[in-house]
């Protein structure tokens, strides 16, 4: 995959900063899954006394693999003891195999230096909390290689942080004459598996009404999103509508594809109100629009 000699000297004494830079170009080499979700890219380096003794990076040895795993699969158990390992991203605590933050620990290595916390909120802060834990000195990279490898990571992040949803038409303050309107959006980042957002109506008194789930566009390309058919009741008066973009817990989310099932035999939504927030409900995005009174019949 590489020729480890053309990155960095292995006779050579190197500075910190030196090794923080190495390790980047190491994550720069990242060879993502292939599975349509944003990966990280992640390099890792250990050294002993400023002399690099192995590298690796994610996915250097077959797909997902991580690159403090490729790193100390390169030395043997003694060797590893007392080193200091430079890892641009956060060891994993929670993985299918061994995760990286136990390898490290197991290895007994002294001193772990991180580019950028994991934002993974399932994750982050968990790998240094148990480094330091067990003893095992943690340091931060320089802040001028933090920035970048935030910068390359950015997609990921998006990715694991929200996915930046927003309403695109109608507009906040829009005057509604006709149902069922179509509501269009954008996002940044495709949902993971797992993500249940839905398009909520919201009445004035901030009560919640399931309406439709979201349908994302297929195009990689074509970051937009739909919902083709949303209903906003007309009364004798204008009235306040609240139109919202959330993500909701699994149970919840449960709930809703019960409700999405029968919406989709009968071509009705009948998903009964929300007076407030239940847990794991979080909004993304919302507007406010004004439904215009009911038009009043001829005279016969």
């Amino acid at each position: 995959m590489y020729d480890a000699e053309r990155i960095y000297d292995p006779e050579k004494k190197y500075t910190e900063p030196e090794l923080m830079d190495l390790a980047v170009r190491f994550a720069e080499k990242s060879v993502p899954e292939s599975d349509g979700r944003p990966h990280p890219l992640v390099g890792a380096l250990i050294a002993r006394d400023g002399r690099v003794l192995a590298a690796g990076f994610r996915g250097e040895k077959a797909p997902g693999t991580h690159a403090e795993e490729v790193a100390l699969s390169r030395l043997t158990a003694a060797q590893a003891v007392g080193t200091t390992v430079y890892t641009t991203l956060e060891p994993c605590t929670t993985r299918g195999k061994m995760a990286c933050a136990q390898r490290l620990i197991a290895r007994r290595v002294s001193r772990v230096f991180i580019g950028m916390l994991d934002p993974n909120p399932d994750i982050r802060g968990q790998g240094e909390w148990l480094l330091e834990s067990v003893g095992i000195s943690v340091g931060k990279f320089d802040s001028g290689f933090v920035s970048k490898i935030k910068a390359v990571n950015g997609e990921f992040t998006d990715y694991m942080l929200g996915l930046g949803v927003a309403i695109s038409a109608p507009r906040d303050g829009a005057i509604i004459e006709e149902d069922p309107i179509s509501v269009h959006g954008t996002y940044r980042v495709r949902p993971r598996p797992g993500d249940n957002v839905v398009l909520f109506g919201r009445g004035s008194d901030y009560t919640y009404y399931p309406q439709a789930p979201i349908v994302w566009s297929r195009n990689p390309g074509d970051r937009t999103w739909e919902c083709p058919r949303l209903w906003l009741a007309a009364g004798d008066k204008p009235k306040e509508y609240g139109i919202v973009v959330a993500r909701v817990s699994e149970d919840l989310g449960v709930w809703l594809r019960s409700y999405a099932a029968v919406a989709k035999e009968t071509r009705k939504w009948i998903g009964a109100s929300m007076p407030t927030l239940p847990p794991g409900f979080e909004v993304l995005a919302s507007i406010t629009v004004t439904r215009s009174a009911k038009k009043a019949s001829p005279p016969r």
